[in-house]
């Protein structure tokens, strides 16, 4: 199951939109292996869209976004992970997400990171987890 939420939290003055919450997440399914490339880049917020480099970022199921620190929170197996804020160095494992995003993403998840790719102008997706120790779950098979 992959969850794309659709509105941050916050309070919002008179006449403010609420800005869309950035997280994009990857299907929770142990089945599907999680890359185990190192990944190292800046996070940034690029018109709505969290980027690693110049990458649209997508992140593990139950991750989310504080939008009044602006910083990535793990969730689930990676609880306690340090947050990731916006205009930092990330450092994490990952790798690219492939063009074919069925399996891995949901019919919503895959539809944000398409609109990411066009309106930041990316040209790739990279899959992003924390560097702790892997969840069982989440470890490369041998």
């Amino acid at each position: 199951m992959c969850t794309v939420s659709l509105l941050g939290c916050g309070s919002l003055g008179a006449g403010a939109t609420p800005e869309p919450d950035p997280i994009i997440t990857r299907v929770a399914d142990p089945n599907i292996p999680w890359p185990a490339a190192a990944i190292t880049g800046r996070l940034s917020l690029k018109k709505g869209c969290l980027m690693i480099g110049s990458g649209v970022a997508v992140w593990p199921a139950e991750t989310s976004w504080d939008a009044d620190k602006l910083e990535v929170v793990f969730g689930g197996d990676l609880a306690g992970a340090p947050n990731a804020p916006v205009g930092s160095i990330f450092k994490g494992g990952g790798g690219a997400l492939p063009d074919d995003m069925s399996g891995v993403l949901s019919k919503e998840a895959e539809a944000a990171v398409r609109a990411c790719l066009t309106k930041t102008g990316a040209t790739y997706a990279t899959l992003a987890a924390p560097q702790v120790p892997w969840p069982k779950a989440h470890r490369p098979a041998p």
